[in-house]
């Protein structure tokens, strides 16, 4: 019976140590793409959630400023708007229907809106990481620019606002110009 069993030849079943290894080296190099493709993901997210926040930021701050312009009174009787004469490229200063003085300035990175209901004023970040900003102000025709510091201020009709936000060195831009209302 021994010998019987001798002559009998048995597969063995099981991994060598080369396989193994060729194993393993093959999973580590799956394993380094997929590392490497998630994280290039996650940045790629990250990336597109920055722009996204900045583009929300601007849109935000552009309807906003729209509004409070559309919202300036116009004093009938003297044919005038109630804009201040100290408005300038950065700064404006006007009066709303409700007799409301609101200051829209850029200063450092900030564009600041602020609020006096008789009294003093309350100022509030309009948005921040701001790198340029300038009010543009326009007669009639839309092309013939006024300095409402050293023109007459009855002859606006326009105001044009150009702003960038700039975060991470990329640039959000958007311009918007406002007919003034009851003209």
């Amino acid at each position: 019976m021994n010998r019987r069993n001798s002559n009998i030849k048995f597969k063995q079943a099981g991994l060598t140590l080369i396989e193994m290894v060729l194993a393993l080296i093959v999973l580590s190099i799956v394993v380094a793409s997929m590392t490497n493709f998630l994280s290039s993901s996650a940045k790629a997210y990250s990336l597109v959630e920055s722009s996204l926040q900045n583009s929300n930021k601007l849109n935000y701050a552009m309807a906003r400023i729209t509004n409070e312009l559309k919202s300036m009174n116009y004093d009938y009787a003297g044919q005038i708007f109630d804009l201040a004469a100290t408005s300038d490229n950065t700064r404006i200063e006007f009066d709303d229907a409700s007799a409301n003085t609101i200051i829209i300035a850029f200063a450092g990175s900030q564009l600041t809106i602020s609020y006096s209901v008789p009294g003093p004023a309350t100022s509030y970040t309009l948005v921040d990481n701001v790198s340029a900003f300038a009010f543009t102000y326009y007669q009639s025709d839309g092309t013939t620019t006024v300095d409402p510091t050293t023109d007459p201020i009855d002859t606006i009709v326009f105001v044009e606002f150009d702003l960038t936000l700039t975060d991470n060195g990329i640039n959000y831009h958007s311009k918007s110009r406002v007919v003034l209302r009851d003209m």
